[in-house]
């Protein structure tokens, strides 16, 4: 299912949706409210609309979908019975566009975006932004970053990186957790999708 929602503050809501409180607030410069446990996508434009599809998986898909720049991870505990991607003062969409699997109580979520530089603080009068959710059951795992190409997450991960508290003598690898190896396999898939979204732009 696909839909345009109208964005607010630069905010995606996961409606009904929430995560277990983590120490970094953002992930990837993309998907924010984690601190709190309130999770939301934040966009590039300040309002107007962006164009969002969502599709459920039985799990979790064995690679990373080309074409897009940012893509995170994270795990949500459905609080309502539809969980729905909305702005913040826009209708919910139909419930059919619900993101979390029925009857699962934690899911994980692949938020995909694209088109977040095009616009970026200003008002969109048509959808330029493109997110994709994809969703599975799964228990809590931590967040992971796939992918983070856009202007806007460098920034707002260089942002948070200046903000995050540092313990004296922890190594920045020991900062973030140690990656396993199915992080690492997705992080290189990604990598490979940018390196291949770089290319084709190149080209054009």
């Amino acid at each position: 299912m696909d839909y345009v929602t109208r964005v607010d503050e630069r905010s995606i809501d996961l409606r009904g949706a929430a995560v277990q409180p983590h120490p970094v607030d953002m992930v990837g410069g993309l998907l924010a409210g984690l601190a709190l446990g309130q999770p939301r996508i934040v966009t590039g434009v300040a309002m107007g609309p962006v164009r969002i599809a969502v599709a459920q998986r039985v799990a979790s898909p064995a690679a990373v979908a080309d074409g897009w720049e940012d893509v995170v991870e994270v795990s949500c505990r459905a609080v309502e019975d539809a969980v729905v991607a909305a702005g913040p003062y826009a209708d919910a969409p139909d419930l059919r566009c619900a993101i979390n699997p029925p009857g699962a109580d934690w899911f994980r979520v692949r938020v995909h975006a694209r088109g977040r530089d095009l616009g970026y603080d200003l008002v969109a009068t048509e959808p330029r932004e493109e997110y994709l959710l994809l969703t599975w059951p799964a228990p809590a795992e931590p967040p992971t970053v796939l992918g983070a190409a856009s202007g806007v997450a460098r920034q707002l991960e260089a942002s948070q990186a200046r903000r995050r508290p540092v313990a004296a003598g922890e190594p920045a690898a020991a900062r973030e957790g140690r990656e396993s190896a199915v992080d690492a396999r997705r992080r290189a898939e990604a990598v490979a999708n940018l390196l291949r979204v770089d290319r084709q732009q190149r080209e054009r």
